[in-house]
């Protein structure tokens, strides 16, 4: 199952075995680095939690216009050489967009350039995979317009690829501080969609209580690597943390709902 624009999801992984994934502070604040990195352009945030050996996030998939906006912002970013346009055509009024024929267009996933490392490629290549992912994200724009299910694939297959460079990022890096070979979590993230208030209400606080429910903490704000401190001081890069204070109506009622943790069965134990 692919994750779709416009909707939420509970994604969780585990260790691949009975070691730590998280062994230090250092190695919390990677991750959670790498997951801006490679994550925000296509999610917004409301919960997470890094555990020793597993994590918890609650996304919202966002839009189709939404994820072409967070690209053009990336993609004009001073990172780039001056050379290049500040601000990106708009997607809707492009010439090549109304030229674009629906049958021409051959999306795949694996012939896109990484636009997230576009600073690290050598300044006499940067225009020539500028223009290749300009490009095939008008071709994305314009399949938005008449078909959703083939754009949805595609959006899906990118974001998993996403995921599998956060994970594969975080696995080297980790191999390398340890010593150590092979993969640390299992190969296929999970993912489940939030399908109703009350569950997504609910998965707020059992994501946050987490530590609480493993017997790591007593109390949620005692654990450095969840998003509760970020809701609690309203302040975070990654969280939305106004947008969750509404949910709950209020901070209080936030805190008050997190005194206890709601009893969920997600079909799996992370003992």
């Amino acid at each position: 199952m692919y994750l779709e624009p416009d909707k939420y999801y509970h994604i969780y992984n585990h260790a691949n075995g009975f070691e730590n994934v998280f062994r230090c502070k250092e190695n919390h604040l990677f991750f959670l680095n790498k997951y801006r990195f490679h994550l925000l352009p296509f999610f917004d945030t409301y919960a997470y939690c890094l555990m020793p050996n597993h994590f918890h996030f609650l996304v919202r998939v966002k839009s189709r216009e939404e994820m072409l906006e967070s690209m053009e912002k990336i993609l004009s970013t001073p990172t780039l050489p001056q050379t290049l346009p500040q601000t990106l055509p708009k997607f809707e009024t492009s010439v090549k967009l109304q030229e674009v024929k629906l049958q021409e267009v051959k999306l795949e996933v694996k012939d896109l350039p990484d636009f997230f490392r576009l600073e690290k490629i050598a300044p006499s290549s940067r225009i020539k995979t500028y223009s290749k992912f300009l490009r095939k994200y008008i071709q994305l724009s314009n399949i938005s317009q008449t078909d959703h299910t083939a754009s949805d694939l595609f959006i899906g297959q990118l974001i998993s690829r996403q995921l599998g460079d956060l994970f594969s990022s975080y696995t080297q890096a980790f191999n390398k501080q340890f010593n150590r070979m092979g993969g640390i979590f299992i190969k296929n993230f999970e993912r489940k969609e939030v399908d109703s208030s009350t569950y997504l209400l609910n998965l707020v606080t059992y994501i946050n209580n987490n530590p609480v429910y493993h017997g790591f903490a007593n109390k949620a704000e005692e654990w450095p690597y969840s998003s509760y401190n970020d809701v609690l001081n309203n302040r975070s890069d990654i969280v939305e943390c106004t947008t969750v204070i509404e949910w709950f109506n209020d901070l209080q009622n936030f805190i008050d709902c997190h005194k206890k943790t709601p009893d969920i069965d997600f079909g799996y134990s992370f003992e």
